[in-house]
């Protein structure tokens, strides 16, 4: 199984998918000091890198 890994891909329906369904997780499982996400807007910043993984 060769898997690709390319940095960022933000835009993506599917990874915008998977970030909201963590994001929503996190929100619903956590304490609130324990929940500690980025919006997508944020992981857009040029000092953060955003990886992705395909199969």
């Amino acid at each position: 199984m060769d898997w690709t890994i390319t940095e960022g891909e933000l835009d993506h329906d599917d990874v915008r998918a998977l970030l909201a369904q963590h994001f929503a997780e996190m929100r619903a499982e956590s304490p609130p000091s324990a929940c500690h996400v980025l919006p997508v807007d944020a992981l857009r910043d040029p000092a953060i890198r955003f990886f992705t993984r395909a199969l």
